[in-house]
């Protein structure tokens, strides 16, 4: 059974596993951890020729007090391979390209191109364009970082990894290692951060909350449909090759006719074809492989 667990203890857990593994880090007891901020957004929405441009990141203090220095941006790496993820998770293709990460005063900035041979990645564009994502996300290495103000963390020289498109402003992968690669389950109606006690626990306003749970529903929502559009196109594929194996079948016999009826015109369209019926075999053979193969994958 997953975990389960509210946002509140999962933003709890991700916290306790970035301060130990920057510490294990800074006493040479581990490599440089990888750290995810979801504080980036979209600046300029796409404009014919023009891609869209997003705040990768800047120097305004996030709710953790964390401060990430525009200076100690290392871009070398990421420009070689300029990757565009979903929710930092790299067991998935890309859904898009970053053709240019700059600094512009305390700001980075990126440009993003979608990947639009890619139904989902035309979906997040989408998305983006109607305005109901809005989000963006850094993954990197932290290098160089100091005690900062408010018990925060100033990170002083980083290694950006890529970016990602993020639905909320969680952070997956990070929350697997904060619990060791255990499975987990995110249990939305169990959110209680004291926010109705006085408490000065501000990390998510019941707005927010509730962003939060309809961006889950659509994004859910949006998988079930992308899932569903390629079932319809398995299906199509299927009933073409069925269509194809039919009529070469169709010509295999006449073929096969012809031949044992003899005379000039069986070896005239022997000659020319230069078939005796074996390649068409082939043909049909490679057919039905295919509609089983789309069999199976319905």
């Amino acid at each position: 059974m997953p975990d389960a667990i509210n946002i509140a203890e999962a933003i709890e857990r991700i916290r306790d596993w970035e301060l130990r593994s920057l510490a294990d880090y800074k006493a040479g007891k581990a490599d440089a951890p990888v750290m995810y901020r979801s504080d980036g957004r979209m600046h300029k929405a796409a404009s014919g020729n023009t891609p869209a441009v997003f705040v990768a990141s800047d120097e305004s203090p996030d709710r953790r007090g964390d401060v990430i220095s525009v200076k100690g941006w290392d871009l070398k790496n990421f420009q070689k391979n300029p990757v565009y993820m979903f929710a930092h998770d790299y067991s998935q293709a890309p859904i898009g390209k970053v053709p240019k990460v700059w600094v512009e005063g305390k700001t980075l900035y990126n440009n993003v191109v979608w990947d639009m041979g890619d139904p989902f990645a035309m979906s997040i564009a989408g998305k983006y364009e109607r305005g109901f994502m809005k989000g963006q996300s850094v993954g990197f290495r932290a290098l160089e970082f100091k005690d900062g103000k408010d018990g925060g963390v100033l990170f002083t020289r980083q290694e950006l990894l890529e970016i990602s498109a993020v639905p909320i402003p969680m952070h997956p992968m990070a929350l697997q290692k904060a619990l060791l690669g255990r499975r987990f389950s995110i249990v939305m109606p169990d959110i209680d951060l004291g926010l109705d006690k006085g408490g000065d626990n501000d990390m998510l306003t019941k707005v927010q909350q509730k962003e939060v749970a309809d961006c889950i529903t659509g994004f859910t929502e949006n998988v079930a449909s992308v899932r569903k559009q390629m079932d319809g196109d398995m299906k199509r594929m299927h009933d073409m090759a069925t269509e194809m194996e039919g009529m070469l079948a169709d010509m295999k016999a006449t073929m096969e006719q012809m031949s044992k009826g003899g005379g000039d015109a069986s070896k005239k369209a022997t000659d020319n074809d230069g078939n005796d019926g074996g390649e068409l075999d082939v043909v049909l053979n490679a057919l039905r492989g295919f509609k089983v193969n789309t069999e199976e994958a319905k």
